[in-house]
């Protein structure tokens, strides 16, 4: 079954998340972030594509983004 699920990522028709030493697989090819529960270690795609963090990146830090991924870690509902 890994070895399909990298071939899928190889191929670019999945996407490979390290999380620490575990390999997690993302079939959402869309350009997303994710929210990750330090408790439960539950991952939620969210998309944070309106705030426009490419152009505040290019002009706070003077660096030109090509492309990034966020993980915001925290609680969940589960665990509040």
């Amino acid at each position: 079954m890994y070895r399909n699920l990298k071939q899928l990522s190889n191929n670019g028709l999945i996407k490979t998340i390290q999380d620490g030493s575990v390999t997690k697989y993302d079939g959402n090819m869309k350009a997303h972030h994710h929210l990750k529960c330090s408790h439960c270690g539950t991952i939620t795609d969210i998309d944070l594509h309106n705030l426009n963090l490419n152009e505040k990146i290019k002009t706070k830090f003077d660096f030109e983004p090509i492309d990034f991924e966020v993980t915001i870690i925290g609680k969940c509902n589960k665990h509040t």
